[in-house]
């Protein structure tokens, strides 16, 4: 990703599936999405919301389980498309309730690339991600 996040800007994004289990078994699969990087302002917007909602002075998951909504809401929010599947073969539409079902781990990657603290995977048999000039270009 660029320095500079102009408006409207809009990237692709790719999280390989997770290694496989002792067993076999994949935690995830893997996901492509397009979507708008977060600006500091989003970022900051985001934080002070989920603080705002689990202020509380004793413990109450339903506080915990609003700050995870915001989540679920922001990632929506930025996520233009992706390659969400149910059973493998369903597209999933991009919603906040949907983003509460993506299994913990490809949220938590998801959701640090859209907020810029992750940078997205290498997709297999391409070499690296065109530039922000080249993309700019197209």
């Amino acid at each position: 990703m660029g320095s500079y996040i102009s408006d409207g800007y809009t990237r692709t994004g790719y999280i390989a599936a997770a290694v496989p289990e002792e067993s076999g078994e994949r935690l995830y699969d893997e996901l492509e999405f397009t979507y708008r990087p977060a600006t500091r302002m989003d970022v900051t917007r985001l934080d002070a919301e989920i603080v705002v909602a689990v202020r509380n002075k004793e413990f109450d998951p339903k506080c915990a389980e609003r700050a995870e909504q915001i989540a679920c809401k922001f990632v929506a929010s930025r996520i233009d498309s992706w390659t969400l599947k149910d059973v493998g073969i369903h597209d999933v539409p991009v919603t906040a309730a949907a983003c509460e079902r993506i299994h913990p781990y490809l949220f938590t990657r998801l959701y640090g690339i859209l907020r810029g603290t992750l940078a997205s995977d290498v997709k297999p048999n391409e070499e690296a991600k065109p530039s922000d000039a080249e993309q700019v270009k197209n």
